[in-house]
């Protein structure tokens, strides 16, 4: 790892197909050290088609992602985790800690008023 790690996350804008039915899934995420890898770790999350949301914590290693259950899955998003570790000098990897169903085809929005303090 080096000192100077650091990537700006994208700001997504998921279209309205993709919020439709949601998922929200944690991730235990190892190889991540510092902000520069989380907001790696980031964007390469934030990109696969059908995630509506990403929350990272170096801290704890754990990443939250909301997304639409029919457009992407759980391996697709440890193989972003993966991915994002392919430059030569990081190595992440990714299991899941905890997959949230929070109500049948409701928006992110309402899942957070609920459970995020």
């Amino acid at each position: 790892m080096q000192e100077d790690c650091h990537s700006d996350p994208p700001k997504k804008s998921p279209p309205t197909d993709e919020q439709a039915c949601i998922r929200i899934t944690r991730l235990v995420v190892w190889g991540m050290y510092c902000p520069g890898c989380g907001a790696r770790i980031h964007s390469y999350l934030v990109a696969v088609q059908g995630v509506l949301e990403v929350h990272v914590d170096h801290t704890v290693g754990m990443v939250e992602v909301a997304f639409n259950s029919h457009l992407t899955n759980i391996s697709a998003l440890i193989n972003a985790v993966v991915r994002a570790g392919g430059d030569g000098q990081h190595t992440f990897g990714a299991a899941v800690s905890q997959t949230l169903l929070p109500g049948r085809c409701q928006g992110i929005q309402n899942w957070h008023q609920r459970n995020v303090r």
